[in-house]
Formats: structure tokens, sequence, C-alpha cells
């Protein structure tokens, strides 16, 4: 990990390098994570009078590998519900599963001295679950990287204890509601948050789009904002192609980071 590390801190500063400017690099590991989960059911084949099935008491997602918010897990998995009955009777179901990461700034702003910041990225490295089935070939399993999600409460995390993810709000937006994947859609096509995806496997980093990174640069402008508001990033999970079918896809993410890099005070 120390070695992707630098890799990564090389690749930034290279990206940014000017000959005359000196750079200060700081890392933020976040603060909280949530687990985000959206879960679908199909219609039954059969019908309900006769087929006897009651899937609503079907238990929520939980995450018990997940104790520290610098994990998280991503993708998708679906399959037909409950096994036990007949093949008519059996409901279809789809669950993706979001990751929702908080950091704090105010560990870089708590000294008060302005900043100014000209690059950053969010980094980590990516791990395909060992019983995946039925998945897509060499897609990435998160679909788009947004900073700015619906309200959500800040997440608190016990720490050795499993990790239960929270069901993904739906947003009203002039009166329409939008799924949490038809929000984070609309917002990942106007916002340019990234500049795409780099690295290779399992690291994995992307580059904040300058326009992020311009609104993330006011945090740091001036030294009168000493507690900023945490920073948001969600991390939206891939959809998955054939909802249909028995599929398990999903992969663990590690030491997620953020990484800012600002031009070096006088």
């Amino acid at each position: 990990m120390r070695s992707a590390l630098f890799l990564i801190t090389a690749m930034i500063l290279t990206a940014c390098h000017h000959p005359s400017r000196s750079y200060e690099v700081r890392y933020l590991e976040p603060t909280a994570r949530q687990q985000l989960y959206m879960r679908e059911e199909g219609d039954m084949a059969g019908i309900d009078a006769l087929c006897g099935v009651n899937v609503s008491g079907l238990p929520g997602q939980d995450y018990p590998g997940l104790t520290e918010p610098t994990s998280a897990v991503v993708g998708y998995e679906s399959t037909d519900l409950p096994k036990s009955a007949r093949p008519r009777c059996r409901v279809d179901v789809n669950v993706e599963h979001h990751a929702w990461l908080l950091f704090d700034l105010s560990e870089i702003t708590r000294d008060g001295q302005p900043r100014t910041l000209i690059k950053a990225t969010l980094s980590g490295e990516a791990h395909p679950d060992s019983e995946n089935a039925n998945c897509q070939a060499d897609t990435p399993f998160i679909a788009w990287v947004n900073f700015a999600p619906p309200s959500v409460a800040v997440p608190t995390m016990d720490e050795g204890m499993p990790h239960s993810g929270i069901e993904a709000p739906t947003v009203i937006i002039d009166d329409e509601h939008l799924s949490f994947r038809e929000y984070h859609e609309q917002l990942s096509a106007a916002g340019e948050f990234t500049q795409g995806r780099h690295g290779s496997a399992p690291n994995f980093v992307y580059t904040l789009s300058d326009r992020e990174v311009g609104r993330l640069a006011e945090t740091f402008a001036t030294g009168d904002w000493i507690s900023p508001d945490p920073y948001h990033a969600v991390l939206v999970s891939v959809e998955n192609p054939a909802p249909g079918r028995d599929s398990y896809c999903l992969e663990g993410l590690e030491n997620l980071k953020l990484t800012l890099v600002f031009a070096e005070m006088e």
C-alpha cells in the first residue's frame, strides 16, 4: 500500500508540476462511511392468494466485515426469492450497494491559514469478491463519484461492530420523485465532478474536475472558516444489466483517501 500511495502522489505532483512552485500535500481518510442500498422487487408470476408468499419481511442489508470508515462495498446482487417456493411464486429481487463518505476538512483549516487548492483526488483499492458470478467483464463497479449527495444523516460508527446499511433515499425535485440512482445520474451528467478514473488494479484514482476543485478551494481560501461543513462523497454502483437473473457482483473498497494538493504558503 505504501508504494501505491507514493505512486499516486507522484502522479498528482507530475500532473500539476510547475518549476517555480512547491506544494503541500495532505491526505484525509473518511471520518465516517455509510452503506446505502437500493432494493427492487419484481412482480410475482403466480396468484398471491394461491402462492401465499410474503417477501415484505425480508431482512435489510448488513455488512459485517466493515468496521472502518476507510472501507466500503459497491456492486449489485440479484436472485428470485424465496428459493423454497415454486418458481411461479418467486419474486425477482435486485439490490444495489452504494457508499457515502464523510471527510472532516477542519483537520486542515484549524490552523486558520488560508491555502490555495490546486488539485484533488479520491483514491483507494478495489478488490472484487471471490464469490462473484455473472458479472460484467472489465467493467468498474463504481459508475459515478459525486460530491453533492442528498441530505443523509451523518452516520455513527461503532468500532468493531457489524455495520448495517440504510435504504438509499429518494429525492424530490420540482415535485418529481427521483430514485437515488436517477438523481445521481442527473447530478453526474450536469456536475462534472471528476475527470475520470485512472490507475492499475487494484489501485484506482478519481481526479476531481477543475470545477469541483474550484468549489472545494473556497473552503481553504480564507482563514476565517476554521470549522467548515464536512465534505461528502458518494460512490454510486454500476447498474445491474440483467436484474432478472441470478448474479453476485460485489467489490470491496479499501484505503479510501482524499488527497489535496495546495500551493505552498509563502
